[in-house]
This record gives structure tokens, sequence and C-alpha cells, in this order.
């Protein structure tokens, strides 16, 4: 890898967040335009595990406004990794697929209210 893990800073292990969620970490160094954070959300929707990623660019703060489940009181778990975004290799023809430059921060989970 070409960075450390990002360390994850808010939101804190087994809290519970109401209204928009700031999510926070530590730089890992300066990042080239090529390469960003991506933020792994992962949560239940009561049949399937969902994940969704969210591209916050180079900045190590992301703000969600609303909880993406729909659902109150859904538990999230979350981690960082950065990604170089020039891709690493065809995903098809047309297209690559980023990949990461960094180890996965350390996994948290917290509940949307």
């Amino acid at each position: 890898y070409t960075y450390n893990a990002p360390a994850l800073l808010s939101p804190g292990a087994n809290v519970t967040e109401q209204g928009s969620v700031i999510f926070q970490w530590t730089a890992v160094g300066v990042l080239p335009d090529s390469a960003s954070y991506v933020i792994s959300l992962r949560y239940s929707d009561g049949e399937n595990v969902v994940t969704r990623a969210f591209d916050a660019g180079r900045a190590t703060l992301y703000r969600i406004e609303t909880s993406p489940s729909g659902v109150p009181n859904t538990t999230y778990t979350w981690y960082v990794v950065v990604v170089r975004n020039l891709g690493c290799g065809p995903a098809s023809p047309d297209a690559t697929q980023p990949c990461a430059v960094s180890p996965p921060s350390d996994s948290r989970s917290f509940t949307w209210k």
C-alpha cells in the first residue's frame, strides 16, 4: 500500500446519532488529485446487508444529512479507505475500477436514531 490506514475519529463506537452525521478520520498524507477517501457504510434492511460507498474526495470529513436506510434506530458499521481513482485494471472494456492504496481503517458501529 502507498498509505497507512486512516484512523477513525467520529462518530464514536457504539454511540447513537441523530439528524445529520459527520464522519471524520485522520489524514494519511497529502493525497494527489487521483486519490480520495471513500467511506463504506454497511447496514441491514431486514432481509439483506446493504453497503453504500461515499467518495469524500481529499477531505477528512463527510456529512450525511439523513440515514441512508430511512428506518429509525438502524445500526451502521463504517470504515474509510484511500482509493486511486485512475483505476487498477479494466472493469469493462470502457471503464476502469478504483483500487485501494491503503488498508481499510478499523471498523466502527453506531446507531442512527
